[in-house]
C-alpha cells in the first residue's frame, strides 16, 4: 500500500488494483472519496458495490437502469459523468485505456465513483 499526501488536502492509496483518493478540507475533515476501478487487464479481489452490483464489473447502463428502477434520480445529462444526486454519488466513464466501448464510444463499464457530502459540488 502506497500513501501520498499533497498539500494536506488529498490522500491517495492503491490496494489490489483499486485506487482510492480522499479529499480533506483544511480542518482535515473528509469531504469526498473517489474510488478508481482496476485497469482492464487486472482482476482484483476488491469490489465496490452499489446495492449489490459491482460498480466496475457491471456494465454502466445496467448500474444506471438499476438505480432508475429503484426510483433513484439518475442525472445522465453528461453521459461521461452520470450521477445520483440524491446520494451524492458521481461516476466517470472516461479512460484513455483500450477498453470495450458502447455504440456511442463510451467505456462499457464505469471507471470511477465519487462519494461526497451534499455540498461538494457547490465548492
Amino acid at each position: 500500500m502506497i500513501a501520498t499526501v499533497r498539500d494536506f488536502d488529498l490522500v491517495s492509496i492503491e490496494y489490489d488494483g483499486i485506487g482510492i483518493q480522499v479529499a480533506l478540507e483544511r480542518d482535515h475533515k473528509v469531504t469526498a472519496v473517489t474510488v478508481w476501478g482496476p485497469d482492464e487487464d487486472e482482476d482484483p479481489d476488491v469490489q465496490a458495490l452499489l446495492d449489490g452490483l459491482d460498480v466496475f464489473r457491471t456494465p454502466a447502463d445496467e448500474i444506471l437502469a438499476h438505480a432508475a428502477h429503484k426510483g433513484w434520480h439518475v442525472d445522465n445529462d453528461d453521459p461521461r459523468a452520470p450521477n445520483l444526486p440524491d446520494f451524492t454519488l458521481a461516476f466517470t466513464r472516461d479512460t484513455s485505456q483500450e477498453v470495450p466501448r458502447d455504440e456511442d464510444g463510451l467505456p462499457v463499464h464505469l471507471t470511477s465513483v465519487l462519494v461526497a457530502d451534499e455540498k461538494y459540488r457547490e465548492r
